[in-house]
This record gives C-alpha cells, structure tokens and sequence, in this order.
C-alpha cells in the first residue's frame, strides 16, 4: 500500500499562492507586487509587525466598517471575523508603496466626507444601509479616482479574506489534490461491489 507524503510547509505556501491567484482571478484585475508581497508574507497566521506608518485611529475605524459592508458576515464569516482590518493595516504599514498608501487614505477619507455631506454623520456610525450606499456613490462615481479608490479598497478587501486561514479551511474548505492515495485496500471496506472487465 503507498500513500502520499503529507504536505510540507512549501506545499502550503503554494496553496496561498494559488488563493492569491484566484483572488486576482475573481477580481479580474493583476494584483500589485506589493500586496502579493504582504498577502504572502501573512501567510503565517502570525501576528506580523507594523514597520511603517500608520493609519490613525478614526481611518482604522471607517476601513473597518468598510471591509465589513463589502463582505458581510452571513451564514459564512464577515471580513471583520477574519481579521481583514488588521490584514490590510499590516499590508499599509509594511508593503504598500506611498502611492498606494497615499490613495488608499484618500478612499477613506473620500468616505468620511461622501458620509457627512449626504448624511451629517461619519460613516462608522451610519446605518448600514446608509454605509452601503455611500460605498455605491463612491464605487459609481464620474472621479476615476474616486472610483480606482474603491476598487483598490475592494481589491484588499478580497485578498485578505480569501487567502485568510479561516475562509481557506472552513469557507473553501480546501481538500489538497490528488489527497491520499490507497491502491490497495479490502473490498469489505468499500462495499460489496466489484467491477469486472
């Protein structure tokens, strides 16, 4: 009887390459470098460091509520139960280039004042309903960059969910291929069948 080896720790990096790509895939769009870069870094499950700047407090709190109106918890985890706030906090401290840092603070900031203008209020503390289409208005606004603000917002948002150890183990529930091979086993323990030629 053979069997396959058990796969390694280079094994598993290849099936969060392969979530990487199918986000990219999904998204229909080639991923920056650097987000590639930190999604692969954080591949570890670990706690990772913030070596750069910063979000402050008040951005932290609208990417929150961002992430989590672009994917909601429903009878599947939410991006918040996943830790895609903290993915994408890292991904801002240590990967990002100033480019894209500079227009990821500008998504949020577009947020705050679409928010405030159409509703007097921050976006955090809007209704739901409210949150969602302030995030229509800026997806579907005439500014392209209002518009290449929220897709990259989305384009995190996606990434750090779908090469998140939970979404991948429970979620996807990713079985590795070809799996365990039995070649030879006793016939009682499949059934009571045989096929002959």
């Amino acid at each position: 009887m053979s069997t396959l080896p058990v796969p390694s720790s280079d094994n598993l990096d290849l099936t969060r390459r392969e979530a990487i790509k199918r986000a990219a895939l999904f998204l229909g769009v080639a991923l920056s470098p650097s987000i590639v870069r930190g999604a692969l870094a954080t591949a570890s499950g670990a706690s990772q460091p913030v070596t750069g700047k910063s979000l402050g407090d008040a951005q932290r709190a609208i990417l929150a509520v961002a992430v989590e109106r672009i994917l909601p918890r429903t009878d599947s985890p939410g991006a918040i139960d996943v830790g895609v706030p903290a993915f994408i906090h890292v991904l801002y401290g240590s990967y990002l280039t100033a480019e894209e840092k500079a227009q990821l603070e500008r998504g949020l900031n577009r947020l705050e004042k679409l928010s405030r203008s159409a509703h007097r209020r921050g976006f955090a503390d809007l209704a739901a309903n409210q949150q969602d289409a302030v995030l229509r208005t800026l997806a579907e606004s005439a500014d392209s960059d209002d518009a290449q603000c929220f897709q990259q917002l989305r384009q995190l948002t996606l990434v750090g969910y779908f090469t998140s150890k939970p979404v991948g183990t429970t979620v996807l529930q990713y079985d590795p291929v070809p799996g365990r091979y039995q070649g030879d086993i006793p016939l009682s323990e499949v059934g009571k069948s045989a096929w002959y030629m």
